[in-house]
């Protein structure tokens, strides 16, 4: 099989492939025994039916057949043998099938691009030392102590606060229609009966926290709710939903004091033992937080050294998500349509710099993984799922039914691929204090 490959620039390849005419004879012969062998011609038994009576009735069907599977068989081969990294196929135009004739096939596609590896083992990175303050340690008591908290019922009637648990019932709609009717795998999201709901950084969904505030018991209110991009349900994404919820009870969070009976119920010798642990998780908390700026400082040097060309339809698509991104958000902090339409340049150039950004980390990450051998395994992906579903509050195998029907579990393989790459420059960086 010949294979030409032209290089039109922006990791646009437009390849010519010959597949040769012997290999086209012998794959008519395959399929056409295979008609021979199955299909039924009147007068005929099966298997007994002359070659040229076979090829004569089912010519078009032989012609497809055999088409459809030298173009697969064509393409698969020139993109091992080229070692070509297909983004996106822009276009296929295939020749005619004809007995003694090669046949060819004519691929427009992008690729992805040709990456340089900067040496990226042994990365300089600075430690900032961070001192843990009197006022955090403080912090740090009360948090513990709220996770002790009890949620207990009201002694006094009153209307919703941050902190509280609030049981609901709630539907949604979206542009009128219930949710249910637009993504039946996300039912749940469209419709629930005594639910309960965080008023919290935990709330079920974000705008929840605060479109519940004030709400008393036996009282409703209506919420607008978007979802983010980064919902599992694909259909979702981006969609708008008003929910209407009632709210049916509420509880209060009580703290308890930090006293000798507090130490006792969480197995410490004293006030001033469990002071000392709570110093000690605090300092390896400010480590944490001084690793993860570490982290993004791997990435920032990764995109110091991303001098290569992006591919232009994924770049497009990149930056189409960037622009709906920025203009939901603007138009959720209540900006007027005709503002955003005065700032459509700006919103562009914006949203092309975020794609370029993005896209530029994701393919260094995927060529350093590439080189070092870095896979996702199964397990690594069902914990990835687990994770989500347990933030989105949902099973986790709705999450993944949800994930494969809409194909967008190679996108959560590739989030889990790209953390693990970080962490492995991250674990071998030279790191100084």
């Amino acid at each position: 099989m010949d294979v030409q490959v032209e290089d039109k620039g922006k990791c646009r390849k437009a390849v010519n492939i010959k597949v040769p005419a012997a290999d086209v004879d012998e794959e008519i012969k395959r399929v056409v025994n295979y008609f021979r062998q199955n299909a039924s011609l009147p007068g005929f038994r099966k298997g007994r039916a002359p070659e040229l009576r076979i090829r004569s009735h089912f010519s078009k069907d032989i012609l497809k057949e055999v088409r459809e599977v030298l173009m697969a068989k064509s393409y698969r081969a020139a993109l091992e043998q080229e070692k070509l990294k297909i983004e996106h196929l822009l276009e296929m135009k295939e020749g005619e099938v004809q007995d003694g004739e090669p046949f060819e096939l004519d691929l427009e596609m992008d690729t992805r691009p040709d990456i340089t590896l900067p040496k990226y083992m042994g990365i300089a990175l600075q430690r900032e030392v961070v001192e843990v303050t009197d006022e955090q340690l403080e912090e740090a008591s009360v948090a513990f102590r709220k996770q002790y908290a009890r949620f207990e019922d009201l002694e006094d009637p009153r209307p919703l606060a941050i902190g509280d648990l609030a049981q609901v019932n709630y539907t949604a709609t979206i542009d009128g229609k219930p949710i249910k009717d637009i993504s039946p795998a996300s039912e749940a999201m469209g419709e629930r009966k005594k639910f309960w709901v965080r008023m919290d950084e935990n709330a079920f969904l974000p705008e929840f926290r605060d479109g519940l505030q004030g709400v008393e018991v036996g009282g409703s209110t209506t919420i607008t709710a978007t979802f983010p991009d980064s919902f599992a349900d694909e259909v979702l994404r981006g969609q708008t939903a008003e929910y209407v919820v009632e709210v049916i009870a509420i509880r209060e969070r009580k703290i308890p004091e930090m006293d000798e009976a507090f130490v006792e119920q969480v197995g410490e010798e004293s006030v001033e033992a469990l002071m000392v642990k709570l110093r000690e998780d605090l300092d390896r908390q400010v480590k944490q937080e001084q690793d993860n700026k570490l982290r993004h400082e791997v990435t920032e040097f990764l995109l110091a050294h991303a001098e290569f060309e992006l591919p232009e339809s994924v770049l497009s698509m990149e930056t189409q998500n960037r622009i709906r991104n920025i203009v939901r958000q603007t138009s959720m902090s209540g900006e007027a349509k005709e503002s955003i339409e005065g700032h459509k340049d700006e919103i562009f150039m914006n949203a092309e710099a975020e794609a370029t950004k993005i896209l530029r980390l994701r393919y260094m990450l995927l060529a350093v993984a590439e080189a070092e051998g870095i896979e996702v395994s199964e397990n690594e992906l069902e914990s990835e799922v687990q994770r989500m579903a347990t933030m989105y509050g949902i099973p986790a195998d709705e999450l993944k039914k949800v994930l494969e029907q809409n194909k967008t579990m190679d996108d959560v393989k590739l989030d889990v691929l790209s953390r693990k790459t970080v962490e492995l420059l991250f674990e071998n960086a030279d790191i100084k204090d």
